[in-house]
């Protein structure tokens, strides 16, 4: 889940301890790299309640906490071209980061270049 709070930043929210390391981790790297938007935050735990599942089932059903790190905020594009997104899965690549899932929405801008923001493991594997 995502959670925009200004206009330059984020929250990547994420059920479990180990998701939300996996994300960030994937995300940091991918960022020194301007793949992906910069992460401002090590992975904290807060207090949520949520009431419903995802999805993904990644939230349980009145869970009272979740994990999350504060994110750039990139701006979703309304049409990248193909050759855009086959360098950005390149890119990531290189860095052994295997992108699954990376459709218009879960992809963005930030300036005038593409970057991935979807680090969750539905959409990024690393073999």
């Amino acid at each position: 889940m995502y959670i925009q709070l200004t206009n330059t930043k984020g929250i990547k929210v994420y059920g479990t301890l180990r998701d939300a390391r996996y994300a960030h981790k994937n995300q940091s790297l991918a960022s020194i790299y301007q793949l992906a938007p910069k992460v401002y935050s090590r992975v904290q735990k807060c207090n949520f309640n949520f009431h419903k599942v995802d999805n993904y089932g990644a939230f349980r059903h009145n869970q009272k906490f979740a994990y999350f790190y504060i994110t750039k905020v990139a701006i979703t594009p309304s049409g990248p071209t193909s050759k855009e997104r086959e360098d950005l899965i390149d890119n990531l690549a290189g860095l052994n980061i295997m992108a699954s899932d990376l459709h218009c929405g879960n992809l963005g801008r930030i300036g005038k270049k593409l970057v991935a923001i979807d680090f969750g493991k539905e959409s990024i594997f690393q073999p």
